[in-house]
């Protein structure tokens, strides 16, 4: 009877220690404990959709020799001892505890689960990241550093045009004038590739058609060549427009980053924007559609509309008819894709994008296509 009673009340202590607990409510922990992923940590009350879901997502962490390590929230992983503090990180904030003692840390399932030989103290960190200068290392380190340098270089001038401005909505389109100035050298180079493509094609255009029509395989692949060599070009000469355009690439990344998880933009309004850190809902429809929500934003269908409106003018007097109708098709095509892509992402990214796309209509009027 005495043994039976001795199994049971170990079986409650067990269940007991295990059980499921809040970080913020963890002080102290004796022998086992398994906290809660903290779902507290996403600060919004509607989920995001389409590729916006990582917004969505408290990811587990640990941090070692200032590195970042990223856990898989759906899998098993021991911490390190030497590890410094583990926990979760959200887009804003973060929920860390400090591993100075002799603590088992395992996460499984995005909980995590603690286990010691004695009583331990339970040091946490919980809140947004910003309040926590010596976990800088946290922010943008799911970027490669030379990108993550690019991001922290672009929030300083985010930050700075706002110390100037004094508002979070016009700072953000102030930005976008900036950066397109900036990068005005590798948009003028852009397009003077992009002419000379054209100017190309037209001269090309003629030939091509005649070797397709008389020559086949290998005969016509070598009249191809030729063809290419008596103009001076090779056959890849259409590539160097998208070599220029490369180079941008990695800084719209970093702006992005920047604009999708500064914790200063939530809250910040703008016109009829409540909350530029969230996607700027009119209203729901009722019924969710798949990858854009379901709620009514207007500033992707104001993004698409001046995407639009620029293909509609676009012209290129330099390559052939065939050639310029194939082009705006393509156009129209990428308008739909980024309407799709932006349309559930934060009001913040849309409106640089936005404003982006007017001063490149502002441009393509005033240099040509």
């Amino acid at each position: 009877m005495k043994l039976k009673f001795f199994s049971f009340m170990l079986i409650v202590f067990s269940v007991t220690s295990l059980q499921a607990k809040d970080i913020r409510n963890v002080t102290s922990i004796n022998q086992s404990v398994e906290i809660d992923t903290p779902e507290f940590l996403v600060n919004h009350e509607k989920p995001f959709y389409g590729l916006a879901f990582i917004y969505n997502s408290v990811q587990p962490i640990y941090l070692i020799d200032n590195e970042v390590v990223f856990v898989d929230p759906e899998g098993r992983q021991e911490v390190p001892k030497k590890a410094g503090h583990f926990g979760w990180k959200s887009r804003y904030q973060l929920a860390l505890i400090e591993n100075k003692q002799n603590i088992d840390a395992q996460f499984e399932n995005n909980q995590l689960i603690l286990q010691s030989q004695q009583p331990v103290k339970i040091v946490t960190s919980v809140g947004y990241t910003d309040e926590f200068p010596q976990f800088s290392e946290i922010k943008y380190a799911h970027l490669w550093n030379w990108l993550r340098q690019i991001s922290l270089g672009i929030e300083w001038l985010l930050t700075t045009l706002n110390l100037m401005v004094g508002h979070w909505g016009w700072s953000i389109v102030l930005l976008s004038v900036v950066m397109k100035v900036l990068l005005m050298p590798f948009s003028l180079l852009t397009l003077k590739y992009q002419k000379m493509v054209s100017k190309n094609q037209t001269l090309l255009a003629p030939r091509l058609a005649e070797i397709k029509q008389k020559y086949t395989g290998e005969k016509a692949h070598n009249e191809m060549m030729t063809a290419h060599k008596a103009l001076g070009i090779t056959p890849f000469y259409s590539l160097k427009p998208m070599l220029s355009n490369l180079v941008q690439i990695p800084i719209l990344v970093a702006i992005f980053n920047v604009l999708g998880e500064m914790s200063a933009l939530e809250g910040q309004p703008f016109l009829w924007v409540n909350d530029l850190s969230l996607p700027d809902t009119l209203f729901d429809l009722g019924f969710a559609i798949p990858l854009l929500g379901s709620g009514f934003n207007l500033l992707p269908i104001l993004m698409t509309a001046i995407t639009l409106l620029s293909t509609l003018y676009y012209k290129n007097d330099l390559a052939p008819a065939a050639e310029t109708k194939k082009q705006k098709i393509n156009l129209y095509l990428m308008a739909f894709a980024f309407f799709v892509l932006f349309y559930p992402f934060p009001a913040s990214m849309v409106l640089y994008w936005a404003m982006a796309n007017v001063l490149q209509f502002i441009q393509q009027k005033a240099l040509g296509n």
